[in-house]
């Protein structure tokens, strides 16, 4: 796991990174670079969050690539930035191979169908006498989930617009998805009905253009400025993989800053783990938070049937439904008094603050932040998932990327050169 942030005001954008990744369950590195320049002239960085490869590529090395073929050529906007870096993956002869494409495919369906029996497996309803009995309900139960999965991935796109590309995949690799759901599946398969089996393939083709995402991912965050954006924005996507015209992407809506430069003020965005920097900006645990509400809600039902059970029998469901509206209503109001208190007691006054923060100061919060985290993993039970050395940079308009903290796998008095020939190839 991970934790990183974006700390933003008018003036900068800075950025933070720990540097720990989790190999095996419980094995932590504290060396890995997740934060990068994008361009060696323009005021542009860029992310990692989540897999640390893409289509078995380690980022670090997808980066550096485009890096070097960007050289000093430089877009208007942050989007245009983010849609080149976009092209240059899904360009086929690039970066990724005809085999690692075909093995993307392969893991995706794999992954897909695995979680599909994993869920199988883990249901309440797979109880009786004989295996018979069991693989029949196991197949009931595999058949509502793929109802349920082509529902969920035909609402992630626009059918009409991809049908063309979700036929052509199917003619090309319609018997691949057969064969793997068969060896996944297992003994499940075989007792599928045709339809179900047809929709399975037909949900698994359609995934690949959907912006509905299982399994693990990349998470990209790219920030800074294009040459007409006089403030810093952010564009964060979800990737899983790249087959030419069929890039598994998904915008993160939520954490992209795109809005119009006049609306914008300062903003605080965390990535990955973040529960902390929440906990900062909301005053409460993200955790805690839901638990108090659920269990307030459930003590206010409980009242309600207790009330409704001291009623006459011939009054009693009536007297119930319109107290349980009343204490709803209620209920709501209460929260939103509480948000707004919220806001106005830490969200409100931190991003007030934020606004005019000086640029070497932003640079200490985000350490900051990430730092909290990093503490918190220290001092609690499991894995200690985020830490190690904090990269931290500032980007400006005029001063472009600057490096405020930056570790090195080497020592960098022994290697002038690295230094010299940094910019060689722009």
């Amino acid at each position: 796991m991970t934790t990183e942030v974006a700390v933003m005001n008018r003036t900068a954008i800075s950025l933070a990174a720990d540097s720990a990744v989790t190999i095996g369950g419980d094995k932590v590195y504290n060396t890995v670079n997740k934060l990068f320049t994008l361009s060696k002239t323009e005021p542009v960085g860029v992310m990692v969050y989540g897999s640390a490869s893409i289509m078995n590529v380690p980022w670090e090395t997808v980066i550096k690539t485009y890096r070097k073929e960007l050289g000093a050529k430089s877009f208007p906007t942050l989007k245009a930035y983010s849609d080149d870096f976009i092209e240059f993956l899904s360009r086929d002869g690039g970066i990724f191979s005809e085999k690692a494409r075909e093995r993307f495919i392969d893991q995706t369906i794999l992954s897909l169908c695995d979680l599909m029996r994993e869920e199988v497996v883990n249901d309440e309803r797979l109880q009786g006498d004989s295996d018979e009995s069991i693989y029949k309900r196991a197949a009931q139960i595999a058949s509502e989930i793929v109802k349920r999965e082509y529902e969920a991935i035909s609402a992630g796109c626009e059918i009409s617009e991809i049908s063309d590309r979700v036929e052509k995949m199917l003619e090309v690799h319609g018997d691949r998805f057969y064969r793997l759901a068969a060896s996944s599946l297992e003994k499940i398969f075989p007792l599928l009905e045709v339809g179900d089996k047809e929709l399975l393939r037909r949900a698994l083709a359609m995934y690949f253009h959907s912006d509905y995402l299982l399994g693990d991912f990349s998470g990209i965050v790219i920030a800074g400025f294009g040459e007409q954006d006089l403030f810093p924005k952010v564009i964060t996507m979800h990737m899983q993989g790249f087959l030419g015209s069929t890039n598994k992407v998904v915008v993160e809506s939520a954490k992209s800053n795109l809005v119009e430069d006049e609306e914008f003020s300062a903003s605080i965005i965390p990535f990955a783990q973040s529960d902390m920097i929440h906990t900062f900006l909301a005053g409460i645990d993200p955790f805690l938070d839901r638990v108090y509400r659920n269990e307030a809600a459930g003590t206010i039902m409980n009242v309600v049937d207790a009330a409704a059970d001291k009623v006459r029998e011939d009054e009693r469901e009536q007297f119930r439904t319109d107290l349980a509206a009343a204490a709803e209503e209620a209920f709501g109001s209460m929260l939103k008094a509480i948000e707004t208190k919220q806001r106005e007691t830490y969200l409100s006054q931190v991003i007030s603050m934020l606004d005019s923060l000086p640029k070497d100061e932003l640079a200490e919060m985000a350490e900051t932040l990430v730092n909290l985290i990093a503490f918190k993993k220290k001092v609690t039970r499991g894995t200690e998932s985020v830490g190690g050395p904090i990269d931290v940079a500032i980007i400006t308009k005029g001063d472009g990327f600057v490096w405020m903290k930056r570790k090195h796998y080497f020592d960098p008095a022994l290697n002038h050169h690295f230094f010299s020939n940094y910019n060689k190839n722009i």
